[in-house]
């Protein structure tokens, strides 16, 4: 059974024996098409030396200063300290006000055309610049709306770089040398593509496996993996201090639109997990007691819980059976990486 049955029929006779009838969704028959010899490749991973250096940069850059400068005029390049305040039809609307703003003349962060307007203004100067709101601004209200914008230029600065030296591996990091961080550098960015490449390739073995196979997913399997993602998001925006609801009104929709949103990618996920379990089965790959064991311990490690205190957590929120679940998808990714 993958839902809650409808019961129908349901009669009660005068001894209080009662008959009913229970109509039950299952899991759906899996036809398996061809999943071992794929023959899917894995791309090749290529780091350039321009990589490594950016990343160089953001780090120059997070320790780079503002300082005052001692030009009269504004300049493409330049940080600007301004006020502004923004009207249309000589009315003043939310967000469009600011005093002490620093921006970064030509970065493309403000309105398109707001900044290029600043460049020749002198220090203590004020002046009305006029701007069309794009069509697709994020604030429908303000959208294609003409508005003019009173700017006044405080002050003008510049980035000060430090070098990207010994001196800036040492302030930035636990490295005495630019060539040991930048050799720190270069293995995690290989890493991190070298995972990303990993993951890609197993997509696409899942893809192909999938695609060989034929299903009809129950909307009541798309329905629990739409639930999954929506637990997944809430809980990952609380630990960034935000709750669920708070992300739906910033994103202008509500459940009902999300999971309209998310349609396809649940779908997509359940019959993957379809086609996979059916794999496991025909293959007679299964979890063992030892090694859900094994996988609770890894949690418990990473919480610094007890196994036994984590196991009975997972029994109580039902989360346990999900656990095996997850373990058996990536024992069998594993198989089709193996048979590939």
């Amino acid at each position: 059974p993958i839902a809650r049955p409808d019961i129908d029929d349901l009669y009660i006779a005068e001894d209080e024996t009662a008959t009913y009838t229970a109509t039950v969704e299952v899991k759906p028959e899996v036809t398996l098409g061809e999943y071992k010899g794929l023959g899917v490749e894995k791309e090749e991973v290529e780091l350039k030396d321009e990589e490594v250096e950016q990343q160089l940069e953001n780090i120059q850059s997070r320790y780079s200063q503002l300082i005052n400068s001692d030009k009269e005029e504004v300049e493409d390049g330049d940080y600007v300290i301004i006020d502004f305040e923004g009207t249309i039809d000589g009315e003043t609307f939310p967000g469009g006000s600011a005093e002490e703003f620093t921006l970064e003349i030509g970065s493309g962060k403000f309105v398109p055309g707001f900044e290029e307007k600043l460049i020749g203004m002198k220090v203590g100067e004020t002046n009305t610049i006029q701007v069309t709101m794009p069509e697709d601004y994020n604030a429908e209200d303000l959208a294609g709306k003409t508005v003019d914008f009173e700017v006044s230029i405080k002050e003008i600065k510049e980035i000060n770089k430090p070098e990207i030296d010994d001196e800036l591996a040492k302030q930035a990091t636990d490295f005495d040398t630019i060539e040991e961080l930048r050799e720190n550098i270069r293995e995690n960015l290989q890493t991190d593509k070298e995972g990303k490449a990993e993951e890609q390739f197993k997509t696409r073995i899942v893809e192909k496996a999938v695609e060989n196979a034929e299903v009809d997913v129950p909307g009541a399997l798309i329905e629990q993996e739409a639930d999954k993602m929506l637990q997944n998001l809430s809980m990952g925006l609380s630990q960034q201090g935000m709750e669920l609801e708070d992300y739906f009104e910033y994103m202008d929709i509500d459940e009902e639109g999300w999971r309209e949103r998310n349609h396809e990618s649940a779908a997509r996920m359940a019959r993957n997990n379809l086609v996979l379990e059916a794999i496991a089965k025909n293959e007679g790959i299964e979890i063992t007691d030892e090694e859900l064991d094994k996988k609770i311990e890894d949690l418990a490690e990473q919480s610094e819980q007890d196994p036994k205190k984590v196991k009975m957590i997972l029994q109580m929120q039902g989360q346990l059976e999900d656990l095996k679940e997850g373990m058996l998808v990536e024992k069998t990714i594993d198989f089709l990486v193996e048979n590939n």
